[in-house]
Protein backbone atom coordinates (compact mmCIF):
# COMPACT_ATOMS: atom_id res chain seq x y z
CA UNK A 1 0.00 0.00 0.00
CA UNK A 2 1.68 3.69 -0.91
CA UNK A 3 2.31 5.29 1.70
CA UNK A 4 -0.24 8.22 2.65
CA UNK A 5 0.34 11.68 0.17
CA UNK A 6 1.29 14.33 3.63
CA UNK A 7 -0.09 17.35 1.39
CA UNK A 8 -3.16 15.49 0.39
CA UNK A 9 -4.27 14.61 3.73
CA UNK A 10 -4.79 17.34 5.58
CA UNK A 11 -8.30 17.66 5.00
CA UNK A 12 -8.50 14.54 7.20
CA UNK A 13 -5.95 14.73 9.41
CA UNK A 14 -7.87 13.37 12.22
CA UNK A 15 -8.38 9.96 10.06
CA UNK A 16 -4.79 9.57 10.04
CA UNK A 17 -2.10 7.77 12.03
CA UNK A 18 0.47 10.10 11.24
CA UNK A 19 -0.57 13.24 12.95
CA UNK A 20 3.21 14.00 14.56
CA UNK A 21 4.26 14.50 10.62
CA UNK A 22 1.58 17.02 9.92
CA UNK A 23 2.68 18.91 12.95
CA UNK A 24 6.10 19.44 12.10
CA UNK A 25 4.98 19.95 7.99
CA UNK A 26 3.37 23.31 9.86
CA UNK A 27 6.43 24.46 12.41
CA UNK A 28 8.55 23.92 9.19
CA UNK A 29 6.43 25.87 7.26
CA UNK A 30 5.83 28.39 9.59
CA UNK A 31 9.69 28.57 10.28
CA UNK A 32 10.56 29.46 6.41
CA UNK A 33 11.51 32.82 5.92
CA UNK A 34 9.17 32.95 2.05
CA UNK A 35 6.44 31.84 4.77
CA UNK A 36 6.84 34.10 7.44
CA UNK A 37 7.60 37.38 5.22
CA UNK A 38 4.08 36.75 3.63
CA UNK A 39 2.31 36.21 6.95
CA UNK A 40 3.65 39.55 8.35
CA UNK A 41 2.44 41.48 4.79
CA UNK A 42 -1.08 39.70 5.42
CA UNK A 43 -1.07 41.46 8.89
CA UNK A 44 -0.57 44.72 7.08
CA UNK A 45 -2.73 44.08 4.59
CA UNK A 46 -5.80 43.49 6.79
CA UNK A 47 -5.22 46.51 8.70
CA UNK A 48 -5.73 45.40 12.03
CA UNK A 49 -6.50 47.15 15.02
CA UNK A 50 -6.60 47.05 19.05
CA UNK A 51 -10.42 45.44 19.42
CA UNK A 52 -10.99 44.25 16.94
CA UNK A 53 -12.47 40.56 16.20
CA UNK A 54 -10.48 38.67 13.57
CA UNK A 55 -11.46 35.46 12.47
CA UNK A 56 -8.64 32.71 11.32
CA UNK A 57 -10.00 29.95 8.95
CA UNK A 58 -7.74 27.02 9.05
CA UNK A 59 -5.80 27.42 12.12
CA UNK A 60 -3.97 24.39 12.53
CA UNK A 61 -1.63 24.79 15.06
CA UNK A 62 -2.79 28.28 16.01
CA UNK A 63 0.40 30.25 15.74
CA UNK A 64 -0.84 32.68 13.25
CA UNK A 65 -3.80 33.23 15.38
CA UNK A 66 -1.92 33.61 18.21
CA UNK A 67 0.00 36.43 16.35
CA UNK A 68 -3.04 37.93 15.40
CA UNK A 69 -4.76 38.08 18.78
CA UNK A 70 -1.34 39.87 20.30
CA UNK A 71 -2.02 42.44 17.23
CA UNK A 72 -5.80 43.25 18.49
CA UNK A 73 -4.99 42.66 22.26
CA UNK A 74 -6.31 43.79 24.61
CA UNK A 75 -10.13 44.23 23.72
CA UNK A 76 -10.07 42.18 20.65
CA UNK A 77 -10.61 38.87 20.16
CA UNK A 78 -9.29 36.33 17.34
CA UNK A 79 -11.37 32.86 16.72
CA UNK A 80 -9.11 30.43 14.95
CA UNK A 81 -11.08 27.41 13.34
CA UNK A 82 -10.46 24.08 12.06
CA UNK A 83 -12.14 20.57 11.06
CA UNK A 84 -9.23 18.58 13.30
CA UNK A 85 -9.83 18.18 16.85
CA UNK A 86 -6.17 16.80 17.02
CA UNK A 87 -5.07 20.21 15.58
CA UNK A 88 -7.46 22.50 17.73
CA UNK A 89 -6.08 20.41 20.80
CA UNK A 90 -2.73 21.42 20.14
CA UNK A 91 -2.92 24.71 19.37
CA UNK A 92 -5.08 24.91 22.38
CA UNK A 93 -1.93 23.33 24.43
CA UNK A 94 0.60 25.28 22.48
CA UNK A 95 -1.34 29.32 23.38
CA UNK A 96 -2.86 28.29 26.80
CA UNK A 97 -1.46 31.48 27.25
CA UNK A 98 -2.54 33.76 24.99
CA UNK A 99 -5.42 36.73 25.58
CA UNK A 100 -8.25 36.97 23.67
CA UNK A 101 -7.98 33.76 21.50
CA UNK A 102 -10.43 31.09 20.95
CA UNK A 103 -10.45 27.50 19.29
CA UNK A 104 -13.23 26.36 17.73
CA UNK A 105 -13.64 23.10 15.58
CA UNK A 106 -15.95 24.05 12.48
CA UNK A 107 -16.06 23.21 8.66
CA UNK A 108 -15.43 26.15 6.69
CA UNK A 109 -18.31 25.99 4.89
CA UNK A 110 -20.90 26.45 7.83
CA UNK A 111 -19.27 29.05 10.04
CA UNK A 112 -21.22 29.26 13.58
CA UNK A 113 -20.77 32.20 13.76
CA UNK A 114 -23.74 35.24 13.51
CA UNK A 115 -23.76 37.62 9.72
CA UNK A 116 -21.74 40.68 10.10
CA UNK A 117 -20.00 39.50 13.41
CA UNK A 118 -16.48 39.63 12.30
CA UNK A 119 -13.86 42.61 11.23
CA UNK A 120 -11.66 40.68 9.14
CA UNK A 121 -11.10 37.16 7.94
CA UNK A 122 -8.00 35.70 7.02
CA UNK A 123 -8.07 31.90 5.30
CA UNK A 124 -4.24 30.89 4.70
CA UNK A 125 -3.58 27.88 2.46
CA UNK A 126 -6.98 26.10 3.66
CA UNK A 127 -9.09 26.70 0.56
CA UNK A 128 -7.06 23.78 -1.56
CA UNK A 129 -7.69 21.12 0.88
CA UNK A 130 -11.89 22.20 0.95
CA UNK A 131 -14.19 20.71 -1.55
CA UNK A 132 -16.16 23.58 -2.58
CA UNK A 133 -13.79 26.22 -1.75
CA UNK A 134 -16.76 28.82 -3.07
CA UNK A 135 -18.98 27.51 -0.35
CA UNK A 136 -15.99 29.00 2.00
CA UNK A 137 -15.08 32.15 0.92
CA UNK A 138 -18.86 32.76 0.67
CA UNK A 139 -19.32 32.03 4.46
CA UNK A 140 -16.41 34.39 5.10
CA UNK A 141 -17.87 36.86 3.76
CA UNK A 142 -21.24 36.47 5.11
CA UNK A 143 -19.40 36.79 8.88
CA UNK A 144 -18.32 39.81 7.98
CA UNK A 145 -18.68 42.87 9.18
CA UNK A 146 -20.15 45.87 6.38
CA UNK A 147 -16.56 47.15 5.32
CA UNK A 148 -15.20 44.51 6.72
CA UNK A 149 -11.86 42.10 4.86
CA UNK A 150 -11.40 38.95 3.84
CA UNK A 151 -7.79 37.81 3.04
CA UNK A 152 -7.12 34.54 1.44
CA UNK A 153 -4.02 33.10 0.31
CA UNK A 154 -3.01 29.38 -1.16
CA UNK A 155 0.50 29.56 -3.21
CA UNK A 156 -0.74 25.73 -4.12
Amino acid sequence: MPAEYLAAGFPDVDASTRTADYTRCLELLDSLPYFRAYKARSAVLLDLHAGQTILEIGCGLGDDARRLAERVAPRGRVFGIDRSRRLLAEARARTAAANGLAFVQADARALPFAPASVDRCRIDRVLQHIRDPQRAIDEAARVLRPGGCLLAYDND
